[in-house]
C-alpha cells in the first residue's frame, strides 16, 4: 500500500511539471510571434527590400525565370513575409533579375578585353599573321625579337607554340583560310536562307491571292444561281437585276472574269437542266409516233424534226443566247435545236444497236449450236470425202428461224422501235454467226477429235 501511494504521488508530480513546461513554451512562442510582428511592422521599405534582396541572392534564381514560378519557392522563408505587398515583392524580384542580367552582360563584354591582355593570345595572333608552312623558328625569332606580342611570352613556351602552330599549318592549312572559308560558308547559308524566305513570302502571297479569288468566285456563283437566267446576257444581269444590291456582291464586284463565269454558268445550266428536258421531249414524241404509225425513224431527219417542231412539246425550253450567237433570229434558233435533235437521234440509235448486239453476244445457246453444227459437219466430210466443209456448206445447215426464236426471248432483241427493224436484226445476227463459224473452224484438238471419232454414231446437223 505504501508503495502504491508513493507511485501515485510521483505520477501527479510529473503531470504538474509537464503542464508547467508546456505553459512556459507557449508563452515563449507567443512572445516571439509578438516580437516578430512588431519587428515586421516597424521595418521600413528599404529594410524590407534589403532583406528580400538578400533572400533572392541566397536562392539565386535564373535571370530567365518568371515571378510566378519563383514565388512558391520563396514562401517558406520569413524574409519573404517581411514585404507585405505582393506588388512590392514582384518589383524587387524584377529589379534583381535586371541587375543579374546586366552583370552577366558586363562580364561577357569584358571577356575580349581579358583575352586581349593574355600573352598566349597575343603570341598566337602573331603566329596567325606571319607564320607560313615554310617558316623557321630562328628567322621568326630574330624578326620579331622586339615585338611586344613576342616578348610577352617566355622563350620555351614561344618555341613550343611556334612548333605546334607550324605542324597544324602543314596538316590542314592556315587558320586565316579556315576562317575565311567559314565566313564564306556562312554568307552562302545566309543568302540561301534569304532566298528561301523570299520564296515562302511569294508562295504565301500567291496562296492569299488564290484564296481571295476562290472566295470571290464562290460568292459570284452563288449570286448567279439566284439572278442569272438561260436566255440572259451579261449586261442584262448587271443592269436589270438586283445583283448589285445584294450584300455578297461586294466580295466579287472587282473580279475581272465575271463575264466568263456568267457564260460558263449559263452553259452548265443548259447542259444539266434544259437539254435533259429536251431529250425527254424527243423520246416521248418518238414513242407516240411509232405507237400511232409504226413508222421507221430511218426517214429524212429534217422531215422528222419538222414533225417534232410542229408538235410544240418543248416551247417552254430556252436556248442560251451565247450559243445562239446573241441573236433572236427564228431561223437561227430552229437550226440550233435541229442540231441537238440530230445528235440525240444518233445517240438513241447507237444505244438500241448496242443493246441488240449485246443480247446476241450473250446468247450462249446459239453459239453452242453453231459449234456443234461445224464440228459435226467437219467430222462427216472428213470421213467421207477427206476434206473440211466450206462456209457456204455450213450456212446451209443453219436454221435462222430457230435462232430468231431463241433471241426473241430477250427483250433487248425483241424490243420494237423505229430505229431497228427485222431486216436489220437479221443482218446483225448474220455478222455474229459468221464470226462464230470462223472461230469454230479454227478450233483444233479434243472436242473436234472426239466428234470425228463419234461421227459414225449419228449426226446433230440439220438440213
Amino acid at each position: 500500500m505504501i508503495i502504491e501511494s508513493q507511485q501515485g504521488l510521483d505520477e501527479s508530480d510529473n503531470e504538474s511539471v509537464h503542464e508547467a513546461q508546456t505553459h512556459h513554451v507557449e508563452e515563449q512562442v507567443n512572445r516571439k510571434r509578438q516580437y516578430e510582428s512588431e519587428d515586421e511592422s516597424s521595418l521600413a521599405l528599404d529594410e524590407q527590400k534589403s532583406a528580400f534582396m538578400a533572400l533572392l541572392k541566397e536562392r539565386n534564381p535564373s535571370p530567365f525565370s518568371m515571378w510566378d514560378l519563383e514565388r512558391e519557392k520563396l514562401m517558406d522563408d520569413t524574409r519573404f513575409h517581411l514585404v507585405k505587398l505582393e506588388k512590392d515583392r514582384q518589383n524587387f524580384f524584377d529589379e534583381y533579375i535586371m541587375s543579374v542580367g546586366d552583370q552577366s552582360t558586363d562580364s561577357t563584354a569584358q571577356k575580349p578585353k581579358s583575352k586581349a591582355n593574355d600573352p598566349e593570345a597575343l603570341f598566337q595572333s602573331l603566329l596567325d599573321l606571319h607564320v607560313t608552312k615554310t617558316s623557321e623558328w630562328g628567322l621568326f625569332s630574330r624578326r620579331f625579337a622586339r615585338d611586344k606580342k613576342f616578348t610577352a611570352l617566355p622563350r620555351p613556351e614561344r618555341e613550343s607554340m611556334f612548333r605546334a602552330h607550324l605542324k597544324r599549318l602543314k596538316e590542314g592549312g592556315t587558320p586565316i583560310d579556315k576562317t575565311k572559308k567559314q565566313q564564306d560558308s556562312l554568307k552562302e547559308r545566309e543568302e540561301q536562307v534569304r532566298r528561301e524566305m523570299q520564296q515562302v513570302d511569294q508562295e504565301r502571297a500567291r496562296t492569299k491571292r488564290a484564296l481571295i479569288a476562290s472566295e470571290s468566285t464562290i460568292a459570284f456563283q452563288d449570286l448567279l444561281g439566284i439572278y442569272a437566267q438561260i436566255d440572259m446576257e451579261y449586261y442584262q444581269l448587271l443592269q436589270y437585276t438586283d445583283i448589285s444590291r445584294d450584300h455578297r456582291y461586294a466580295l466579287c464586284k472587282n473580279m475581272n472574269n465575271q463575264e466568263v463565269l456568267f457564260y460558263q454558268h449559263v452553259e452548265h445550266q443548259f447542259q444539266t437542266v434544259v437539254l435533259p428536258k429536251f431529250h425527254q421531249a424527243i423520246e416521248q414524241f418518238l414513242n407516240n409516233l411509232f405507237r400511232r404509225t409504226n413508222q421507221s425513224f430511218q426517214i429524212d431527219k429534217q422531215l422528222l424534226f419538222d414533225l417534232f417542231w410542229e408538235s410544240g412539246n418543248f416551247e417552254s425550253l430556252k436556248a442560251p443566247r451565247s450559243l445562239l450567237q446573241h441573236t433572236d433570229d427564228p431561223h437561227q434558233v430552229r437550226q440550233f435545236w435541229f442540231g441537238r435533235f440530230v445528235d440525240h437521234l444518233e445517240h438513241l440509235k447507237r444505244h438500241v444497236l448496242d443493246q441488240l448486239e449485246q443480247s446476241i453476244a450473250e446468247c450462249s445457246v446459239v453459239k453452242f449450236q453453231i459449234k456443234q453444227v461445224v464440228n459435226d459437219l467437219t467430222a462427216r466430210l472428213l470421213e467421207q470425202e477427206k476434206r473440211e466443209p466450206s462456209e457456204k456448206e455450213i450456212w446451209e445447215y443453219l436454221d435462222m428461224d430457230e435462232f430468231l426464236d431463241i433471241l426473241n426471248r430477250d427483250s433487248r432483241f425483241s424490243n420494237k422501235n423505229g430505229f431497228v427493224d427485222d431486216e436489220m436484226k437479221q443482218l446483225v445476227l448474220k455478222e455474229h454467226l459468221q464470226q462464230w463459224i470462223l472461230q469454230a473452224q479454227k478450233e483444233k484438238g479434243g472436242a473436234l477429235d472426239r466428234t470425228i471419232a463419234l461421227a459414225a454414231g449419228g449426226s446433230i446437223a440439220r438440213k
